[in-house]
């Protein structure tokens, strides 16, 4: 904050805030740390869960489909005799396959989850009284889907890429595209001008960035740890026949239906990203309601409504104070 401060005593009046406003959004957003982020995350998460739980399910349904069938086909290898004749070879090769579809199916609904969450996210922020419909959400992402689905596949290339050389490369990578996906769907810009967008805001605070990253990843897997020791220490405690331990088949089921859990997880840890982005704009002195006015830019019906708005006004408003019904 005594740097916003000291900005807006600078010499060079370019150096200063332009706008009262924007200097109040710098100190809004220095005011507020990564706690409070967490915090906003979890109250927007559970006043609103109906709305982020749906809108998971709905992501999520190719990965329930491709999972039961990853489990039938479990199973159908577990009913095997032992031995590598056809019927095995055909059943693992299958599982190959789907456990591969499963990957690109949890990409996918993790972008979704996540773009989407950002356009709520951002409507909420700057208008809170509105209610939160997920189909006005997705009448903004689905022009913007295709730049979308093309600026994570470059930004997770380049991950992977990072991570195969020498992997911190992969984790600057990690943290220098944390944004992408808000800029992408709020701003409209795509690729390498997405992706120069998201460093330049992720610079503004590089130390908040790289906490929230390291937490994104932490939180799920300690979560995950949990869950998954929880069960296996009820299912030892039962002994009642059921074998759990690794390689069995039924710690295989279980692997494959932990994996659902982010059906629950995701939409929380999406909401996060979102209001981290917003919270850059604020650095830079940039106002929340500049986001909204870029996500209505394709919004037809709000457009609409706005203009049925200004031509009332613009009818039943008094044009000089002489004459005016209030000075009658």
């Amino acid at each position: 904050m005594a740097d916003v401060v000291m900005s807006a005593l600078a010499k060079d009046p370019a150096d200063r805030p332009q706008t009262a406003a924007a200097f109040s959004s710098s100190l809004r957003a220095q005011a507020e740390g990564v706690g409070s982020l967490y915090r906003r995350a979890l109250a927007l998460y559970s006043e609103h869960f109906p709305k982020f739980f749906k809108l998971s399910v709905i992501a999520h349904i190719p990965v329930i489909i491709l999972t039961f069938a990853m489990i039938g086909l479990q199973l159908a290898e577990h009913a095997q005799p032992r031995g590598w004749g056809w019927p095995r070879i055909l059943i693992v090769a299958a599982a190959v396959l789907v456990g591969l579809l499963q990957v690109v199916a949890y990409f996918l609904a993790s972008a979704a989850i996540s773009g989407t969450t950002a356009i709520i996210v951002t409507r909420l922020s700057v208008a809170p009284l509105r209610p939160v419909k997920l189909h006005s959400a997705f009448k903004v992402l689905e022009p913007r889907w295709k730049p979308f689905i093309k600026t994570a596949i470059g930004v997770a290339f380049r991950i992977i890429l990072g991570f195969i050389l020498l992997v911190i490369p992969g984790l600057v990578m990690v943290v220098r595209y944390a944004l992408y996906a808000p800029v992408v769907l709020i701003e409209g810009l795509e690729k390498k001008e997405a992706r120069r967008r998201a460093r330049e805001l992720a610079s503004r605070s590089w130390k908040t960035v790289i906490i929230v990253s390291i937490l994104q990843f932490l939180i799920p897997t300690v979560f995950s740890l949990l869950v998954g020791r929880i069960s296996i220490g009820s299912g030892g405690a039962q002994q009642g026949g059921v074998n759990v331990s690794k390689g069995s088949i039924s710690h295989q089921i279980y692997q494959q239906l932990l994996g659902l859990v982010n059906i629950v997880i995701i939409p929380l840890m999406s909401i996060v990203p979102a209001l981290l982005y917003l919270k850059m704009r604020q650095l830079g002195g940039e106002r929340l309601i500049d986001a909204l006015d870029q996500i209505e830019e394709v919004d037809t019906e709000r457009k609409e409504w706005q203009q049925r708005m200004r031509t009332r006004l613009s009818l039943n408003t008094p044009r000089g104070s002489g004459n005016s019904p209030r000075s009658q």
